[in-house]
């Protein structure tokens, strides 16, 4: 995979922005640790227009918030997301073969499998470990969005 040729990336959210971790207050409000430095290659890969989505299939304004905060769009309670992703690529023309996909469990097998470019943090399940033709050394929430941004602004800087 010529990773200067995706222009389009679909992310998970739990487990690839984050560490898998959810902190619940006395209230029932759930919150999240995420990693600025992932924020900061999100923002390299808007200078180079590419498309990024978020896909989660839970519906928790935690995932909203981090979405807004990185100007991504998301897309949440995708129970099925490979259907989503099938009729999302039709939709919008996206053409799979310069697509990527970054998920780390289970619920992320079938979005995975209908791309070339499958991408998994170090720490994901061993059946996406076992899928992805890439694995990061990062793991999720710990800069696993950050290295991916980078190997993918490297492969334009040598085509270039």
């Amino acid at each position: 995979m010529n990773l200067a040729k995706i222009t389009t990336i679909f992310f998970d959210f739990d487990g690839v922005f984050t560490d898998n971790t959810v902190y619940v207050d006395q209230n029932g409000i759930e919150m999240v640790r995420c990693s600025r430095a992932d924020g900061i290659g999100i923002e390299l890969l808007h200078k180079e227009h590419i498309r990024m989505l978020i896909i989660s299939s839970e519906d928790n304004p935690v995932v909203s918030a981090r979405a807004a905060k990185l100007n991504l769009p998301v897309f949440q309670v995708c129970n099925n997301k490979s259907v989503f992703l099938e009729n999302y690529l039709k939709k919008e023309n996206v053409n799979p073969e310069y697509t990527a996909y970054v998920g780390n469990d289970i619920n992320d097998i079938e979005a995975m499998q209908l791309f070339r470019c499958k991408v998994c943090p170090t720490d994901s399940h061993p059946y996406i470990s076992a899928i992805a033709n890439i694995k990061l050394n990062a793991s999720g929430g710990n800069g696993a969005v950050r290295e991916f941004c980078e190997m993918i602004i490297s492969a334009r800087q040598k085509t270039s």
